[in-house]
């Protein structure tokens, strides 16, 4: 992928350039026979009458094919919304805080226009990986979102796989999870520089499955505020961590920012509904933010016939854009 985002432009029907081009050559060859017939018959009858008539002759027919030639042109534009897509770029870029390199996948839907800023919504990769491997499972692409957003289902926004690879430890005090930072501070500015943004946290949405979902979670306890959607997908903190809350003061602190309830305006959570391993914990982990922190959970989908693994992923992700900055 290109460390620039491909801006693709309006795409026209190739039938419509092929019917064009055929139309122009074929006029072009009528008024060429015309112009020779008349130059022959100008040759034959040499008087000045002739020679008039015959250029008047040439003169009015090649207006006519002209004519016939406007409306064929005119059908290559404008595309149609069907006929425009998004676009994914991979970007690197360097991290003062990690002191290394790191990465960014952004799609930008068919709607992007520079002159128009979107809402943006921040995934986390499950198995703690990079930036690439949301792009890796199988129907997650730019026709796939394409089609959601082209069908009018939700609502235009910015996309963008982050690196998972940043803090791993799904047992660490949320506190000491490095990802947050990384993300708020590198991530999240590199991303309003590069795109047409709403830059600020009522326009931001994070979700995460699996691990992604735990750094999730993390995020919204250090940083309060700065992401107002929030999706738990197929994760949840684990019974130790949540009984930390308890005995770190410091932790429990967080629990009574005004922001971290005000500031967050939906969470949403998913999981499948054989996952035997994910779903206790997050709804313990639902039930402990309901009571803890006064943020409820509207939407919690069990889905059918899913376990733990990147299709329940897939799955909440096309979920959860029906349902972000709605």
């Amino acid at each position: 992928m290109s460390n620039m985002p491909f801006m693709s432009g309006p795409r026209v029907s190739m039938n419509h350039r092929i019917y064009s081009v055929f139309t122009l050559r074929s006029g072009l060859r009528a008024v060429g026979s015309i112009a020779r017939h008349m130059r022959r018959s100008a040759m034959k009858h040499p008087s000045r009458s002739a020679r008039h008539r015959a250029g008047s002759i040439a003169a009015a027919l090649a207006g006519v094919v002209a004519m016939t030639l406007a409306p064929t042109t005119a059908m290559a534009s404008p595309p149609t919304s069907e006929e425009v897509g998004g676009s994914v770029a991979h970007h690197r870029y360097f991290s003062e805080n990690l002191g290394a390199e790191s990465g960014v996948v952004v799609y930008t839907p068919p709607q992007y226009d520079a002159r128009r800023p979107l809402p943006v919504l921040y995934i986390a990769p499950g198995g703690c990986r990079d930036e690439e491997h949301w792009f890796t499972i199988p129907g997650v692409d730019a026709e796939s979102l394409d089609a959601v957003f082209h069908s009018g289902d939700a609502e235009p926004m910015i996309i963008v796989s982050v690196n998972g690879s940043v803090g791993s430890d799904l047992f660490e005090s949320p506190l000491a999870d490095p990802f947050p930072t990384e993300l708020v501070d590198s991530v999240v500015p590199f991303v309003d520089a590069h795109y047409a943004t709403i830059p600020n946290g009522r326009h931001r949405a994070l979700a995460g499955n699996s691990c992604g979902g735990i750094q999730v979670l993390n995020t919204l306890i250090q940083y309060p505020g700065a992401f107002s959607e929030i999706g738990l997908w197929s994760t949840g903190w684990f019974p130790s961590t949540l009984e930390s809350f308890a005995t770190d003061p410091a932790l429990a602190a967080t629990l009574e920012s005004p922001r971290l309830e005000h500031g967050t305006r939906y969470l949403e959570a998913r999981v499948g509904a054989d996952d035997f391993l994910a779903g206790p914990n997050l709804q313990a982990t639902a039930d402990f933010l309901a009571t803890e922190a006064g943020i409820e959970t509207p939407t919690f989908e069990a889905i059918p016939g899913i376990g733990h693994d990147d299709e329940a992923g897939r799955l909440a992700l096309f979920g959860g854009l029906k349902s972000f900055f709605d």
